[in-house]
């Protein structure tokens, strides 16, 4: 179900859709890039003896696992 928002009291017109082909890529690229830098980082996980900071937001967004914790 897509919801637009607008000014309630806007007549209606003409739609325009704009679309980011390389969105997808540019908002992962950008979320790995703050996790190598530490940034925004809300929580670690280690994994064999390693030590990983992570977003708690796109683990559970990627994972039934995380999600539910």
């Amino acid at each position: 179900m897509e919801q637009i928002v607008g000014r309630p009291s806007a007549p209606p017109g003409p739609v325009l859709q704009v679309c980011f082909p390389s969105a997808r890529a540019s908002v992962l690229e950008n979320l790995n890039r703050q996790r190598e830098e530490g940034q925004l980082c809300d929580l670690s996980i280690q994994v064999q003896g390693q030590v990983f900071r992570a977003h708690r937001c796109v683990l559970a967004a990627s994972s039934p696992y995380f999600h539910d914790q």
